[in-house]
């Protein structure tokens, strides 16, 4: 990752890490797949948390869901409409390649210890 954009990304977490949505919630959790990798305990704390807080996104980053034609007028915290809001392509490619890159690695689930993508068949959306 750039220097620049590493910055960035510290400083906007730093600013507003404690925020509930998803964009920041997917985003500490992206940020620490790409820090420590999908071995990282904070990763996959991170990682699940933000499945927790909205299961909707993560089939969207991975192409699984075809975004809506457009944005919703409303969301609320955790719903469809939330994940749609983070539909700009440059989210949809990092979360992508980051998400595929740790379950490559073997990304582990902290509730069951068995593989991440098989989450949401071991109930743990």
């Amino acid at each position: 990752m750039h220097s620049v954009l590493r910055k960035r990304t510290e400083l906007i977490l730093a600013r507003y890490g404690d925020d509930p949505g998803a964009s920041i919630v997917y985003g500490r959790a992206l940020w620490l797949f790409r820090k420590e990798g999908a071995a990282g305990e904070a990763a996959n704390k991170a990682f699940d948390g933000a499945l927790r807080q909205n299961p909707f996104v993560t089939p969207y980053f991975l192409g699984e869901s075809p975004y809506p034609r457009r944005l919703p007028d409303y969301y609320s915290f955790g719903d469809k409409n939330e994940a749609n809001r983070m539909r700009t392509r440059r989210n949809r490619e990092l979360g992508r390649h980051t998400l595929r890159a740790g379950l490559a690695e073997g990304a582990r689930c902290n509730k069951c210890g068995g593989p991440q993508e098989n989450q949401a068949a071991a109930g743990h959306r």
